[in-house]
Formats: C-alpha cells, structure tokens, sequence
C-alpha cells in the first residue's frame, strides 16, 4: 500500500510541476500589460542622469539654466537643469526602477509594460542636475534638515506630492514627474515663514506667489 501511495504521489507532483511549466511558459510569452497613470499622480523619482531622462521621455529634453531656474527660500533650495512632455512612459521598466527604488532584476514583470498618462492627460517632468550641491537655502544645510514640503500646483490646485509614498527629498538627479490636463502647467511649490515660492516644470520660470 506504501509503494501505491508512493507512486501516486509522485505522479501528482509530476502533474503540477507541468501544469506550473506550461503556465509559465505562456505567461512569459504575454507581454506586459499597459498600466495607466493616474490623472491626479504627482511624484519625485530617480535620481537619474540627463540620458536616462531623455531615454525616460521618450524624447531629448528641453534644457534650463539651473542658475535661472531655481528657487532658493528660508529653508530650501533646488534647480533644474532639464524639463520634458510625454504622453507615455513606454520603458516601463525604467520608471518602475526609478519610482521604486529596486534593483530592476526586482521589479515585477505585469509592471514592466508602458505608462500612458490618462486620457485627456500628459506628463510634465523636471531634471535636478547630478552631481551639482543643491542652491543653499536661506538658513543653510548646517542648521536645517533637507526640505520635505514640496507640493505642486495644477490649475491652481494644490496637489500633494511624494516619493514612493513617503514625503519628498529633492536631491541631485531627482526627478519630478506630475500628471496635468493636456496644455496645462505645473508648479513646484514651497511655503516657509509665510511666503510661498514655486517653479514651473514646464518653463523653470520661478515666480512668487502673494
């Protein structure tokens, strides 16, 4: 009877493991499913050189003088050195990398397909530049933690905005990528010791608020 049990259990385990063989060849023969980006995402990412935002795009960049387009306040600092438009992100293993931190051997295949902005919608992105120290905010980087209270602006709503879902650390490389209604802007913002400071991520036109 042992011998009977035995041999059934062999072949039950010969079963699934073609049953999981078969699987997972035609699973790896589907490509990746498309993942849309919600209309409302606001996010810092990266960091990331000026060819793999380029490569990020879609498209060469349109490239700022950081000594311009900037903002300095009591507390924080940043520029940028490269803005861009796409309509998809279609390396969507570039992105996942980027927005998630991992290793790209990590990221899953369902989330390596392309990432169309939402209809109706398009991507803005902003470059910091690598390897350049940030402008020094008001108080300096000595006496203050780096600023965590970057939000955005579409439309004249404010918009919250994270890294991976954690509050935001703009430092070299980073990239800022926010969802908005086709044609329309976006603006990087900062409040501290009541003024308020932002920068379009279309133009990196600085401006300040009343």
């Amino acid at each position: 009877m042992s011998r009977v049990i035995a041999s059934w259990a062999r072949a039950a385990v010969l079963t699934v493991t073609l049953l999981l063989t078969s699987a997972c060849t035609i699973l790896d023969g589907d490509p990746p499913p498309d993942l849309t980006i919600d209309a409302g995402y606001a996010a810092v990412i990266g960091g990331g050189t000026l060819a793999e935002f380029d490569q990020l795009a879609g498209a060469p960049a349109t490239p700022l003088d950081p000594a311009s387009a900037r903002l300095v306040g009591p507390t924080y600092g940043v520029h940028l050195d490269a803005t861009a438009v796409a309509t998809s992100f279609e390396d969507g293993l570039l992105f996942e990398t980027m927005k998630t931190h991992l290793h790209p051997d990590d990221v899953s295949m369902n989330l390596r397909g392309a990432h169309p902005a939402s209809p109706g919608h398009e991507l803005v992105l902003a470059h910091v530049p690598v390897g350049v120290h940030l402008p020094e905010p008001g108080n300096g980087y000595d006496r203050t933690p780096l600023y965590a209270g970057w939000q955005v602006v579409v439309d004249g709503t404010l918009r919250s905005i994270t890294d991976n879902g954690t509050p935001p650390l703009i430092g070299t490389g980073s990239i800022i990528v926010v969802s908005v209604p086709r044609g329309s802007d976006a603006y990087l913002s900062a409040t501290d010791e009541g003024g308020t400071q932002m920068i379009s991520l279309r133009t990196g036109e600085p401006r300040t608020t009343p």
